[in-house]
């Protein structure tokens, strides 16, 4: 096993940010959380594909799958040049947006990144389907892609990072599929939080702490759920887990708990390393079209994708 490791990456935004808040506050988006649900639904996918980068060369191809919820929609992107292995990406959105469609840039610039098959998953949303659904569709791809390709990774953006952790959990403890890496944009690991910036700051435009409870809300509706590692990551034990690259952005309320995750797992012997953009919002890799520092994170985190599924056995599975 490799030495612990971990490693900061101060990324300094020049104007880039200013400008990308100043016109969001022109555009007057609302928070998807004040919408009735569908319509939230509709402002979330809309605010998100206004900003994300977008690269329609690569291929995708659509699937379904059997999961424990029913028939469970995935999306294969694979570059022409792909090698072997296979990256799970699971969505943020807080549980309860998000979407193949909102998250098919980032998934798409990812694939050509590391020059790897993406399997996006549209696992199941909160409130109808709280945790844990979501959970389950997540483990069922994972399975799916393993079965065909020994060199699997999981990755997740925000909730999706959650769920990324905690399919890493539940592989180890029930050892369904040896992971070659897992890869946490900004993940929430507790309700309530560790700490962060305050509602008023320019960067709520991305995510407040009060917007990050109400999805926890609505993703466990049950003190058995708030009891649970797999729904609480804080909760969970973290050793023995495969590689794990943590982004986390330093003007985001998340900040203080990808840092604080980054920690643990290093002190129960994960090899870990972090990459903290101090001058970045939440979710600046979906905004990479406007963010310099969005496409040095896709860039890098793609170059740890390809490097972790090289060293994975063919036979590892």
């Amino acid at each position: 096993m490799e030495r612990p490791s971990i490693s900061h990456t101060r990324v300094t935004a020049d104007r880039e940010l200013s400008r990308l808040v100043l016109r969001l506050e022109a555009a007057r988006w609302p928070s998807s959380i004040d919408l009735p649900l569908h319509e939230g639904r509709r402002n979330f996918e809309a605010f998100v594909r206004d900003l994300t980068l977008t690269d329609g060369d690569t291929p995708t191809e659509e699937i379904t799958i059997r999961s424990d919820g029913g028939v469970l929609r995935l999306r294969r992107y694979s570059p022409p040049s792909a090698r072997h292995g296979t990256l799970v990406y699971l969505h943020g959105g807080g549980w309860v947006f998000g979407s193949l469609d909102s998250h098919d840039g980032l998934c798409c610039a990812l694939a050509h990144a590391a020059d790897v098959e993406v399997l996006a998953v549209d696992y199941s949303l909160a409130p109808e389907h709280p945790f844990p659904a979501a959970l389950n569709d997540a483990c069922a791809a994972v399975r799916w892609a393993a079965e065909r390709d020994a060199r699997v990774a999981v990755a997740g953006d925000s909730a999706g990072a959650a769920l990324a952790l905690a399919v890493a959990m539940h592989a180890r403890d029930n050892a369904t599929v040896k992971l070659a890496g897992l890869f946490l944009l900004y993940p929430p690991t507790v309700p309530g939080g560790l700490g962060g910036e305050e509602a008023e700051s320019p960067s709520s435009a991305f995510l407040t702490r009060g917007e990050m409870e109400w999805y926890w809300s609505r993703y466990l509706q049950s003190e058995t759920a708030r009891a649970d590692p797999l729904a609480i990551p804080l909760l969970g034990e973290v050793k023995n887990l495969p590689p794990t690259y943590i982004v986390v952005a330093g003007l985001d309320p998340l900040h203080a708990e990808g840092i604080d995750l980054a920690q643990r797992m290093i002190d129960a012997g994960v090899d870990v390393t972090l990459r903290d953009y101090s001058e970045m919002v939440h979710g600046f890799m979906l905004f990479a079209a406007d963010l310099t520092a969005g496409r040095e994170a896709i860039r890098d985190v793609g170059a740890s994708v390809r490097r972790v599924l090289d060293r994975q056995p063919a036979d590892a599975a």
